[in-house]
């Protein structure tokens, strides 16, 4: 009769052990519903028309093209920086976007504005280049303080 419990107790951890319980059997069937998508869900992410739009840094962007247009910017700081002082990057459109992007981020508001204004003036009335890769160009290597200075000169010289 011992041998007879021996087998049954045999039998029975064999059988417990090769079997899951139901809260083991259950748990994957949940997870893999949850992780397929169904088919409806499957239909709206392929007729999805507007992508999430690129997630952008906190450096201010000029949405213009360099190329085509001077970047639009505004100074960051409440006061006084030293970007007035940074040398412009003149060599190609998107480095002086670049550098213009960095003299706006480290400039008071009115600072900025001042160069900002300079740029405009010298692209419509003084240099005339027709190209703004030239136009760059002539500003390469310069400070927006010089600019401002070449602008100051330049209407003096104007007004007489």
């Amino acid at each position: 009769m011992d041998m007879k419990y021996i087998i049954i107790a045999i039998a029975a951890t064999m059988m417990l052990t090769g079997c899951p319980s139901d809260e083991d059997a259950e748990a994957p069937e949940e997870t893999a519903t949850e992780a397929a998508p169904t088919l409806s869900e499957q239909r709206a992410m392929r007729q999805r028309r507007n992508p999430e739009p690129p997630t952008r840094s906190d450096a201010p962007r000029s949405l213009t093209d360099p190329a085509r247009e001077l970047p639009r910017l505004t100074g960051e700081l409440e006061d006084d920086g030293y970007g007035p002082t940074m040398i412009i990057d003149g060599s190609s459109p998107e480095a002086f976007r670049q550098s213009v992007e960095l003299i706006a981020a480290d400039s008071s508001e009115s600072q900025y504005r001042e160069f900002n204004a300079a740029l405009r003036f010298l692209r419509t009335y003084t240099l005339g280049a027709r190209d703004l890769e030239e136009f760059y160009q002539t500003l390469d290597g310069m400070t927006p303080e010089e600019v401002v200075e070449m602008v100051a000169e330049r209407r003096g010289r104007r007004q007489r």
